[in-house]
């Protein structure tokens, strides 16, 4: 005898979307965030302040809320990863030159150090 399945706007019917590789309906979703939230709430987490939609901490709300995210907040969270990006492309940039450049002085003290030992070695043979 087949299971009956859950009707959609349960946590199971989500799952089954999740499963089947499709895209969560409404109804769905809206169950997931209130299981969420109960299982938050009865775990003592105080519930998160409202954040202004247009800033990243919006588009984060809507992610976290498994809500579509508004074209307000979709710019303002590419703004901050372009942002973002250029800082760690400037940060990494540093450091290679920083590696290069302390790489290159150990080249050149070891390359120093092991002239200066051929030539006390040389001036200590004696023909």
């Amino acid at each position: 005898m087949p299971r009956e399945l859950k009707p959609c706007g349960t946590v199971a019917a989500y799952q089954r979307h999740l499963a089947h590789g499709e895209k969560a309906c409404t109804a769905c979703l809206a169950a997931k965030a209130a299981q969420s939230q109960a299982y938050k709430r009865a775990r003592g987490a105080q519930p998160r302040a409202a954040r202004m939609c247009g800033t990243y901490g919006g588009y984060q709300s809507h992610h976290r809320a498994h809500e579509e995210v508004c074209d307000a907040c979709r710019k303002a969270a590419k703004t901050y990863w372009a942002a973002y990006s250029r800082v760690q492309h400037v940060r990494l940039r540093a450091q290679r030159q920083a590696g290069a450049a302390a790489a290159a002085a150990a080249s050149t003290a070891m390359n120093g150090a092991s002239m200066t030992t051929m030539g006390s070695a040389a001036s200590k043979t004696e023909y």
